[in-house]
């Protein structure tokens, strides 16, 4: 289970909130699909965060530890016109 700032990120499934995917904090090497509308939980506090950049349907978000995740299809919208979320879940106030 991830500390509850430790900035490491969840992808959670928006249709029945099923973890799809961790990832640890700091990790940046390689961008990450998300196939389907997802929440991305980022486990930590939006001062975390020192940039959020659109390129196209992806984004990508600079955090103040220097790292860079980078969301593939982030703004998509499927069919029914769901998209992608990200939250910020800092263990006291619930996202």
């Amino acid at each position: 289970m991830a500390q509850l700032t430790d900035g490491s990120i969840e992808i959670l499934s928006r249709d029945d909130g099923s973890i799809l995917s961790q990832i640890a904090a700091g990790n940046s090497s390689k961008p990450i699909l998300l196939n389907q509308p997802s929440v991305v939980r980022i486990h930590g506090t939006r001062a975390m965060v020192s940039e959020f950049e659109r390129q196209g349907n992806d984004l990508i978000v600079h955090m103040r530890d220097g790292s860079v995740k980078h969301y593939q299809q982030f703004f998509f919208d499927d069919v029914d016109g769901d998209h992608s979320e990200l939250v910020f879940d800092d263990g006291v106030n619930p996202p």
